[in-house]
């Protein structure tokens, strides 16, 4: 198969201080999408589930827009409160591995994106906390599914989505040279209105949304040498995913925890680093298919060296 895609946007930001401590954030993107795809299916000698040979080919192209608008209250001379309002697209399409124009073709997404927090910047200390929840609400959602007794994998729409939560960010240097960064997110992401297209009276609403984990984290400590050697070790930690819409337990992704590591030498002109990923070799998987009962493994345990240099 081959896909062509066209992809032009026009956007802007402009920010108003109406008083001393209030500043108002509007912004405006324009998009046009042009999309085509052309696919052919033969088969050989292994009969495709009795699908005969198929031609997909299709184009689209489509406007849209997507505003924002935000407000931000400057509390104290170190605490910010902001709240922010959007609208964001993504278009529409069709999927590669479908045999028909029709299994093939998916909407636009529409998310009503919102969120409040507030921002600790404390220059004494070093140290910027970051605190926001959000609640999006989320039209036409695209997501994977397999299609039953075939190898089609297809994006589908789900009616109406909500996805809350509440994300946490901290920077910290509590001594020269020393940086400690640190983040935690959770996430609850249902569907509101959703009937599996392909199993009739299949009803998922208020199941939770697959390939979205539940909580994610991550934590590292990085220290810089007056020598220009440094030294830097984080954690990454994902919650349990679901990867498919009726929350199978056999195709549920426990928590797992990744730990890396990075040694290196740095100067204004170029960095040299040996790095190492996934330590302690954690056995994870990044996406599994329900309808072949196949996954794919996460990454492995990786050790590197990265040069980067500077003209």
């Amino acid at each position: 198969f081959s896909i062509d895609q066209l992809n032009l946007a026009a956007y802007g930001n402009v920010t108003w201080q109406a008083t001393d401590r209030i500043a108002v954030d509007a912004g405006l993107r324009v998009d046009y999408h042009e999309f085509e795809i052309d696919r052919v299916m033969r088969t050989t000698s292994v009969p495709n589930f009795g699908i005969p040979d198929s031609t997909v080919r299709g184009d689209r192209d489509e406007w849209f827009v997507s505003p924002a608008l935000g407000l931000t209250y400057k509390a104290t001379e170190a605490v910010d409160v902001f709240v922010r309002s959007s609208i964001g697209n993504k278009p529409a399409g069709h999927s590669a591995y479908a045999d028909t124009l029709a299994l093939a073709r998916f909407e636009r997404e529409r998310n009503w994106s919102n969120e409040i927090g507030l921002q600790y910047d404390c220059p004494e200390y070093d140290l910027r906390l970051v605190l926001r929840a959000f609640w999006d609400q989320i039209d036409d959602y695209q997501f994977n599914q397999s299609v039953p007794n075939s190898t089609n994998f297809v994006i589908v729409n789900a009616d109406e989505v909500t996805s809350r939560g509440v994300e946490l960010d901290l920077a910290w240097t509590p001594v020269e040279r020393l940086t400690v960064r640190g983040s935690i997110g959770y996430v609850n992401a249902e569907f509101d209105s959703y009937t599996d297209p392909f199993t009739p009276g299949a009803n998922f609403n208020g199941r939770e949304v697959p390939f979205v984990p539940e909580y994610t984290g991550s934590a590292g400590v990085r220290y810089d040498f007056e020598s220009g050697f440094f030294a830097q070790t984080t954690v990454r930690v994902a919650g349990p995913t679901r990867f498919d819409a009726a929350n199978t337990g056999g195709f549920t992704q426990d928590a797992y925890a990744l730990w890396d590591a990075e040694i290196g030498y740095a100067t204004e002109r170029f960095t040299i680093a040996f790095f190492g990923h996934n330590l302690l070799d954690e056995e994870y998987y990044s996406f599994i298919n329900p309808q072949i009962v196949a996954g794919s493994p996460g990454d492995p345990q990786l050790f590197g060296l990265r040069l980067r240099t500077v003209f």
